[in-house]
């Protein structure tokens, strides 16, 4: 077990961010125009896509336009013809923030951002536009219509477009999204820095005596000096790794996952993470966490154009039974502006393309649970194979 020197990781010096972080208006041209030819292939005459201003719910609406919902939902919605994307916002506030993009889409204001009155009509505001180009009676896709868009949204959309046939697109969004451009991958790469650089902090602050929440809390300060957005961020010496900060102090003997999900600057999600050891852990838990850098090497040999999603989750699985292990949950996924597809599970069978970006995250325990360790790195699938951004090393540090 190696350590590596704190601070001697690539693009961990602390940078100025003020890059442009808009997206270029050309790649928001091309992304409308496949979703026009996605529609055309099933048929849509209209497309409504929801988002939420939070981490696995944010990116349809970004992706399409540039903006950022914060915390409640907005809608992008587009027209087959070519009307679009038009961003419905819930306040003039978030008007305000949408009109400042270099490239700002059409933009209609659809409430007052309240949560619970049910005065807000963001739903009626997205109908309008259909209505307006005469799709009154179209057949509308609607993104997130099974995980994302709340029933009473849902109802109102139906109220507002009662003539028209409203059906699940988020098949669809998933295909707009899994393949990433140049502009994106280099936001990708960028992203993985600022997470490395949060990694770092970690270790500078992770010793015995040290509790969770000020293990976390280094990691915050890291990523979000450096321009994090959002975060989802794990220290735990638990079997699993999905532990919100306890005030848990760590002692010598602890096997500590630390888990950096962040979303960057410019909106792509990343996530890094690696084992820490403090002092000699169990020999159970050091098995543990062998096989799940092993299950990371297996899986690699998978993380190439032509496999697919389900051949990544099946070598994981195979380590897991050869050691006697149980994962505790789906092995990865796809990462960009948002949560992506695949899903690394064994069921699903998406073939793997240049292009796409993906985290995988082994998670293994033994069967009494008492013992736990994990795994991740997030890759770019490349044309001859793939290309792992963390420099993290895959292997338990001390």
């Amino acid at each position: 077990m190696n350590s590596i020197p704190d601070g001697t990781m690539r693009g961990l010096a602390p940078r100025h961010l003020a890059a442009e972080l808009a997206v270029p208006s050309t790649l928001l041209q091309r992304r409308a125009a496949r979703a026009r030819e996605l529609m055309q292939a099933d048929g849509l005459d209209g497309l409504i896509v929801p988002s939420k201003g939070h981490v696995t719910q944010y990116g349809d609406v970004e992706f399409l336009t540039g903006y950022t919902p914060v915390a409640r939902m907005s809608y992008a919605v587009l027209t087959r013809s070519g009307r679009g994307p038009v961003l419905v916002v819930p306040t003039p506030a978030d008007r305000w923030y949408a009109r400042r993009l270099p490239d700002a889409p059409e933009i209609r204001i659809g409430g007052q951002g309240d949560l619970l009155s049910g005065a807000d009509d963001l739903p009626g505001g997205a109908a309008a536009v259909l209505v307006e180009e005469g799709l009154g009676e179209g057949r509308i896709g609607i993104g997130g219509l099974r995980h994302l868009l709340p029933v009473g949204e849902f109802d109102a959309l139906r109220r507002a477009l009662p003539q028209a046939e409203l059906v699940d697109a988020g098949a669809l969004v998933s295909r707009l999204k899994l393949i990433k451009e140049d502009e994106d991958l280099a936001e990708v790469v960028r992203t993985v820095a600022i997470a490395d650089a949060g990694f770092v902090a970690a270790r500078q602050a992770l010793r015995p005596g040290a509790t969770d929440a000020e293990v976390g809390a280094a990691i915050r300060q890291a990523v979000f000096a450096r321009g994090a957005r959002d975060a989802l961020i794990f220290v735990s010496a638990e079997t699993y790794f999905l532990s919100w900060s306890q005030g848990r102090r760590f002692r010598n003997g602890d096997l500590v996952t630390i888990y950096v999900e962040i979303v960057g600057p410019s909106g792509y999600w990343v996530e890094v993470g690696g084992t820490v050891a403090l002092g000699e852990p169990e020999p159970e838990a050091l098995r543990v966490a062998a096989a799940a850098t092993e299950a990371a090497r297996r899986a690699e040999e998978h993380l190439r154009p032509g496999a697919r999603a389900g051949d990544v989750a099946r070598a994981i699985d195979a380590v897991a039974s050869a050691h006697g292990l149980h994962a505790g949950l789906w092995h990865g996924h796809g990462v960009g502006v948002d949560h992506d597809g695949p899903v690394v599970t064994a069921s699903d069978d998406t073939p793997l393309a240049a292009g796409m970006v993906i985290a995988v995250h082994p998670n293994f325990s033994t069967e009494d649970e008492r013992h736990g360790a994990s795994s991740v790195d997030t890759y770019v699938i490349t044309e001859s194979g793939h290309r792992r951004l963390s420099a993290v090393p895959q292997e338990v540090l001390r």
